[in-house]
Order: structure tokens, then C-alpha cells, then sequence
């Protein structure tokens, strides 16, 4: 077991009040920050933004504000339309750790990730959203810390979710407080899901490829895994899950801080930015965005292992989909991709019968659906 609390003061819940307060104003709490090397290795924090000019002062000043320095930021534009680009360099001026690097097309959010991953240059990469923000000072020391110390592959700290410029809730709906011990493979696998009686099946990780510490090394070849189909598609939602379950099939060890120190902004910049225009696929963007959750069911398919437990995690991703977006309603192209992936479970051994019988009766109103169309 890793105690960083022998080693560190724990981050309270309080402090990140005060600290999204300082992630608001465009200053260093330092004002002569300086830059030097640590004992600990280097940390590449990768930026995703598209059209956040808006915001993206509080993402870089809650990592320039992070009491370690030896950071490099790796930011990956994705064509924005506003002035993020513009307003990145005025921060570059005062900050060398600060790379930017635009992509000349808009290609998606998986695609900017794994841009920035591949030209990392730490040891250890960590990847935020332009529009959140690390919501306390010390929190990527005291993961760095941890996760050197273990020689851990992935750690992770606790995320908040804001809403009307206030707290509403831990991001992860079922932390794994009773976790004291780093997990091992072949645990780590399946520990992103439980079953229970009671619930079913439900995460116990949280889903997002934020707010988790991770050796490059294991995200290089979490890439391969996952392989170019996914990496380099344009996949706007669901594109966490892909990511994530890729580096749990990779990596060996894993540990979940008890400390908040993500803050993700639910609702405080949509609706802002400009509308995509002059883009790649943007006659077809509709069509992209809303094929996310298949290219998710698609992913579960090709690259978990073929067991019961795995097959019954798919089932349940496809029914908790089906109860979100009512799939009979919502779908309306794609649907030889819909139907490959209902196929395969209707003809898995590891699926019950009332299971494949909600299955088929899913597919026969979407068929309906598709014969109404045409």
C-alpha cells in the first residue's frame, strides 16, 4: 500500500473553492514563477482545445500555478475558428514550457489526444480538457510522487463536476473508497466494471481519460491496441471509454487517490463558441457525432476478451445507450453498423435469453424504422 499522507498534506474538499477562484484571474499566484527541474520525472500535461479562447486562461493557470514545475504542456489545437491559437501565444510568451501544436483540419477529440501523446516528452503524461481545470495546487505533485514511488502505470485523483459556478458532485458516481491497495493484472481488467445483484453492472472507475496520471510508455502502447481504426477516426463521443478501456488492457498497476484535484466544467462554456464551418466532414457531422456509441460497442467487440463477463459489459453499454437515446428514435443512417453489433451479441453464448430477446426486439423496431425511411 502507497500512504502519501505520511509524505503530503492531504488536499481538503474545501480548498478547491479558493482555488477555482484563482483559476479565474489571469495571473500566477507566483508572479516570478520559477521553472526549475525536480527530483521527480517529467510530467506532460496534454491540452485538447477547439475554439476556447474563451476559457483556456483557467486551464493554463491552474497547471502554471502547480507547485511542481517541471511540466511540460503540450497543447493540440484542432483547427479552433476563434482565436484559441492566438491567445495560446500571448502565453507562450511568458511561459517556455507552453507547445502548440494546430492541426490543419478539425479531426476530433481522440485523434488530438493521441497527436499530443505520441510527440510527449515526459516520463508521465496527463491529459486535460481546455475548458477544466486541476482545482488545487499540489495535486500533480502528490500524483507524480505517488505514482514514482509505486513505479504505478496508472494513478488517478478525484474529479468534481461545477454547474452554475458551483460543486454538485464527484464525477465518478461510485468511487472505490474502499480501495487502500494497488491493483494488479488480471484484476485491473475487470475492475472497471462490477456485477452485483442489486445493481447489475455499473462502473467503478470513472470513464474519463482525465484526471489520471500515466506512464507514456503504457499510453504508447494502449495506442497500438486500440489500433489507427479508432485513434485516427473522427470520434466525438464516447471517446474516453475508448481510451480508457485500451490503457486498462495494457497496463499492469493501478491506483486510486482519495483527493479531489479535477475540476470539469459541465455547462460554464457551452453554447459559446462558434459553430464548426469550413471543416472536415462537416456535411456529414450530424451523421459522426451520433455515431459515437456504436463505435463504442464496436470497440468492446473487436478488442475485449470473448468471455461472459466482458459480453454481458457490452449488453448492458448497448441497454443503458438504448435507455439514453431511445435508439428507435434517434437512428436514422448507419444501420448495417447498428445491426453488426446486435448480431454479435444475439449470437454469444454468454448472453441469457431474456437478454437477446430485448436484443431482437430493439432491432425489429429500428428495422421498422429503417423500412419507414426508405
Amino acid at each position: 500500500m502507497i500512504s502519501y499522507i505520511e509524505t503530503h498534506k492531504k488536499i481538503t474538499f474545501e480548498e478547491i473553492y479558493s482555488f477555482r477562484q484563482i483559476n479565474s484571474e489571469k495571473k500566477f499566484i507566483d508572479p516570478k514563477p520559477n521553472f526549475h527541474k525536480s527530483k521527480l520525472p517529467i510530467l506532460t500535461v496534454i491540452i485538447s482545445t477547439y475554439n476556447q479562447a474563451h476559457c483556456i486562461h483557467k486551464c493554463l493557470r491552474s497547471i502554471q500555478n502547480q507547485s511542481i514545475k517541471n511540466i511540460e504542456i503540450l497543447i493540440i489545437d484542432d483547427c479552433s475558428t476563434d482565436n484559441t491559437t492566438e491567445t495560446i501565444s500571448e502565453y507562450q510568451k511568458e511561459d517556455s514550457r507552453i507547445n502548440l501544436i494546430s492541426h490543419e483540419m478539425n479531426e476530433g477529440k481522440i485523434k488530438t489526444r493521441s497527436d499530443g501523446v505520441k510527440l510527449a516528452n515526459g516520463t508521465y503524461i496527463i491529459i486535460i480538457d481546455g475548458d477544466d481545470a486541476f482545482a488545487h495546487k499540489d495535486i500533480l505533485k502528490h500524483s507524480l510522487y505517488i505514482a514514482q514511488k509505486g513505479n504505478l502505470d496508472i494513478t488517478e485523483f478525484q474529479s468534481a463536476n461545477f454547474m452554475h459556478k458551483k460543486f454538485i458532485s464527484i464525477v465518478n458516481p461510485y468511487p472505490m473508497t474502499n480501495l487502500t491497495n494497488i491493483i494488479y493484472q488480471p484484476e485491473l481488467r475487470t475492475k472497471f466494471y462490477v456485477i452485483s445483484k442489486d445493481e447489475g453492472i455499473r462502473a467503478v472507475q470513472s470513464r474519463a481519460i482525465w484526471a489520471k496520471i500515466i506512464k507514456k510508455t503504457v499510453f504508447i502502447e494502449a495506442l497500438k491496441f486500440i489500433g489507427a481504426k479508432y485513434t485516427d477516426d473522427y470520434i466525438l463521443d464516447y471517446e474516453d471509454t475508448i481510451m480508457f478501456v485500451g490503457i486498462l488492457q495494457i497496463a499492469k498497476s493501478y491506483f486510486y487517490m482519495q483527493e479531489l484535484g479535477y475540476y470539469y466544467s459541465r455547462d460554464e462554456f457551452r453554447g459559446v463558441f462558434p459553430k464548426l464551418k469550413n471543416k472536415k466532414c462537416k456535411s456529414n457531422m450530424a451523421k459522426i457525432r451520433d455515431m459515437g456509441c456504436f463505435k463504442l460497442l464496436h470497440f468492446l467487440l473487436d478488442k475485449t476478451r470473448n468471455n461472459q463477463f466482458e459480453k454481458q459489459i457490452v449488453y448492458h453499454e448497448l441497454i443503458s445507450i438504448n435507455h439514453y437515446l431511445n435508439l428507435e428514435k434517434y437512428i436514422n443512417h448507419h444501420f448495417e453498423y447498428v445491426y453488426e453489433v446486435f448480431d454479435s451479441l444475439i449470437q454469444s453464448p454468454y448472453l441469457t435469453d431474456i437478454q437477446k430477446q430485448r436484443i431482437l426486439s430493439i432491432k425489429k423496431r429500428i428495422k421498422n424504422k429503417e423500412k419507414n425511411i426508405k
